[in-house]
């Protein structure tokens, strides 16, 4: 029986830290989404700024909104397809 009731002492515990460090990486994920937003990377430096912004916070470099081809729709810099039909962004 004393052998039962460690066994399941250690999985309590194992149990409990994993709890605990789920919860700090949870914790860490709501703080980062929090802060900044959605965020792209600067073409010039490949720094994280914010979606919409019309210069590079990091480098200065100015941001320019691309269009589709396609469809014509307004695209940040730096996007690889189109967000309204899919098009690939050469």
């Amino acid at each position: 029986m004393q052998r039962d009731d460690f066994t399941k002492s250690i999985l309590l515990g194992l149990g409990l830290g994993a709890g605990i460090g789920l919860g700090a990486v949870m914790a860490d994920m709501i703080v980062k989404a929090m802060k900044g937003g959605a965020q792209m990377t600067c073409p010039a430096c490949a720094a994280l700024i914010p979606i919409g912004s019309r210069f590079c916070s990091n480098c200065g470099a100015r941001i320019e909104a691309a269009a589709c081809p396609k469809c014509q729709a307004t695209l940040p810099a730096g996007s690889r397809f189109c967000s309204q039909c899919g098009t690939k962004i050469e």
